[in-house]
């Protein structure tokens, strides 16, 4: 099994295991700041956090400290995933995991190259074909409902949605009070949408099935992505 997401060249390997490094320290640092914009809740180490996950990603631009960063910046993601626990995302667990990874990279990388790369790419196929089991198992995606909801409750998944939704309908499910039980029906009826959001947990167990197999790796996570 293991076989199956390994590369043959630990040159390229350790290619791709930087460039991925510095992605996602970069992506950890930019996200801890606008954490610090948006939702700074009686958190004073916030900021901070968002400072050593900074620190963390300048490391990895120095081949010699490069090991260094994820180090450093997990214990600030431990740090942020106990701040907005149980309400975690699931992104920020997969970020917290991929830099748990990361750190098992020594400052003499070669021996770990393979196996940090392999368990990045099967934490990657897991996640994704378990997002899209998650979604079928409780159904708020079947119907559309969940879409409609975030719809109704975020301004971005109404402009998004613009293109399948009339305006009316848009404005339906914004005039319903989210927060209140018993509000809606956050439901519609409009055969795209439904199928848009059915297509969303179909792609996310099917996938990760084409993201394994190498003949089609390349174009499956493109559609993943």
């Amino acid at each position: 099994m293991y076989g199956l997401a390994g590369d043959a060249s630990d040159t390229l390997v350790s290619v791709k295991l930087r460039a991925f490094r510095q992605f996602l320290l970069l992506y950890g640092a930019a996200r801890s700041w606008l954490w610090v914009k948006l939702i700074l809740f009686e958190a004073p180490l916030l900021p901070v956090s968002a400072v050593v996950m900074t620190v963390g990603f300048a490391l990895t631009l120095s081949p010699r400290s490069a090991y260094l960063g994820p180090r450093v910046a997990l214990p600030a993601m431990l740090y942020q995933v106990a701040l907005v626990f149980p309400n975690t995302a699931n992104h920020n667990f997969l970020e917290l995991y991929a830099l748990a990874l990361l750190c098992l990279l020594g400052h003499d990388e070669t021996p770990d190259l393979q196996w940090v790369l392999g368990g990045l790419k099967w934490l990657t196929v897991v996640v994704l074909f378990h997002t899209g089991f998650q979604k079928l198992a409780h159904g708020y995606y079947l119907r559309g409902d969940f879409l409609a909801f975030m719809v109704g409750a975020q301004e971005r998944f109404a402009h998004l949605f613009a293109v399948m939704l009339p305006a009316e309908e848009i404005t339906r499910l914004q005039s319903y009070d989210y927060l209140r039980t018993g509000s809606g029906p956050f439901r519609v009826s409009r055969p795209l949408f439904v199928a848009a959001s059915n297509a969303v947990w179909i792609a996310e167990l099917t996938l990760p099935v084409f993201v394994v197999w190498r003949r089609t790796r390349t174009w499956a996570t493109l559609l993943a992505v």
